[in-house]
């Protein structure tokens, strides 16, 4: 779920732009196989912004782009700013299950193409490369400090997307047990430059 979308475009005289996006508020939540709204709620997988604190100014997203050299081949960014608003995400057992059946049900099976359908498929190849797509071209992106609160309980023998040396190591790290909980543990990450920076060569 998003709340508060907005967008706005600037034009100069000197054929650049300048593009803003808002996200006032963000939620996903996990509704698994049999989940009824009369019953009991989603579990709530992550919100941040409007959903988190209730306050509008405080928005989840903010990302600005400005761009230059604007053609149909090619599209040029000089600079991008994103902005993330501090974020709660919380891992249950209900979501562990649902990744699972996720992963179980991507994988592929073992029957590959039969020898007509191989046929058919490799009439449809095209003898040349397609034409290249758009350029996207971004000269520097400043990622501001991001925080985000973690919750975390699952039951490790289910939950099977985890490699099992992982799942093996956390039970030996916590005296053979078979439950991790993480409640509330704070993750920072500070702000990252990526890309040419103004006076740098």
């Amino acid at each position: 779920v998003l709340d508060g979308i907005s967008t706005t475009l600037e034009t100069d005289r000197e054929d650049g732009r300048k593009t803003t996006l808002a996200i006032t508020g963000a939620q996903s939540d996990v509704r698994p196989a049999g989940f009824h709204r009369g019953g009991q709620g989603p579990d709530v997988v992550f919100a941040a912004g409007s959903f988190l604190r209730g306050d509008e100014r405080d928005r989840f997203l903010d990302l600005s782009a400005e761009q230059t050299g604007i053609s149909s081949d090619q599209v040029h960014f000089t600079a991008c700013t994103l902005r993330i608003a501090p974020m709660e995400v919380k891992i249950t057992e209900t979501l562990s299950r649902e990744i699972g059946r996720f992963l179980a049900d991507a994988a592929p099976g073992r029957r590959g193409l039969q020898r007509e359908e191989a046929h058919h498929r490799k009439r449809d190849l095209h003898k040349t490369p397609p034409s290249p797509g758009t350029k996207l071209t971004v000269d520097s992106l400043t990622i501001e400090s991001l925080e985000a609160s973690l919750w975390l309980r699952l039951f490790l023998p289910e939950s099977d997307f985890l490699p099992r040396a992982l799942r093996g190591a956390i039970e030996v790290l916590g005296f053979g047990t078979q439950l991790l909980v993480v409640d509330g543990a704070k993750v920072r990450m500070g702000r990252q430059e990526l890309g040419r920076q103004p006076g740098r060569r």
